[in-house]
């Protein structure tokens, strides 16, 4: 029941933020529909839920799945922290340091449907450490 809970409140802020998009038609809440998909998807993929409501039976579709949907919500997190704290306001160098993950996350996305999940994987983990860590450091320069 607690899955359950979590993943009707994920449709539900998918739902809200896709009604905020239409009614503001501000640009910013694209990356965060993608990025709120892509996170269920992910935790769909992790809970072994994936698994039972798509892929029944498909376990390299699922680790596929996984893959791809962590990377994708990289690319959502990082281009909606690039649009929301205006990127371009931290500085031109941080401004390349938002494209090159953008991109990065894209490509690595498109990377996981053929590369070795083994590879792949790793690069889940090193972004999966990185990205709080750098998160945090440019909200802080943005406050202050």
């Amino acid at each position: 029941a607690v899955f359950y809970f979590y993943y009707g409140l994920m449709f539900v802020m998918f739902c809200y933020n896709l009604l905020l998009y239409i009614s503001t038609r501000d640009r910013v809440y694209l990356p965060y529909l993608i990025y709120l998909l892509a996170y269920t998807g992910f935790q769909a993929a992790m809970n072994g839920y994936a698994k039972l409501w798509f892929f029944e039976g498909e376990g390299d579709l699922v680790n596929r799945w996984l893959l791809v949907t962590n990377y994708l919500a990289g690319l959502g997190c990082y281009e909606f922290i690039n649009r929301f704290l205006r990127a371009e306001m931290l500085g031109e160098r941080w401004r390349g340091v938002f494209q090159w993950m953008i991109r990065g996350f894209a490509i690595l996305a498109l990377a996981s449907v053929f590369l070795p999940y083994s590879i792949m994987v790793v690069g889940c983990a090193a972004w999966g450490a990185l990205t709080p860590w750098i998160l945090f450091y440019l909200g802080y320069r943005a406050i202050g």
